[in-house]
C-alpha cells in the first residue's frame, strides 16, 4: 500500500510504503521524499540502504502509478511498480 502526502519542502511529496501481512499493515521503512524532475518528467527520489543506492522514478497518469527502482551505479532495474488508486 502506498500513501502520498505533501512533503516538508515545496514541490516535494512524501511517499510511505506498507506491506500487508496477515491482514495488518507493516511499514516497509522510512518514507521517501520525492521531487518532480522536469527533465525526466517523473517523480524522483534517491534511497541508500546497506544493500546499495537506488533511484526511484515514478510517473502518474490519472489514477495510475508506474515506476522503477534502479540500483546504482550499474542502473540495473531492481523493482517495478504498477498500481492504481482505489
Amino acid at each position: 500500500m502506498y500513501e502520498f502526502k505533501a512533503g516538508p519542502q515545496p514541490q516535494t511529496v512524501r511517499w510511505a510504503a506498507d506491506k500487508v501481512v496477515n491482514g495488518k499493515r507493516e511499514s516497509m521503512g522510512d518514507p521517501l521524499d520525492v521531487t518532480y524532475d522536469t527533465t525526466e518528467k517523473c517523480w524522483k527520489a534517491e534511497f541508500t540502504s546497506p544493500r546499495g543506492k537506488v533511484v526511484w522514478r515514478l510517473a502518474v497518469d490519472g489514477q495510475h502509478l508506474t515506476g522503477t527502482a534502479h540500483l546504482l551505479p550499474g542502473n540495473h532495474t531492481v523493482r517495478k511498480v504498477d498500481a492504481r488508486k482505489q
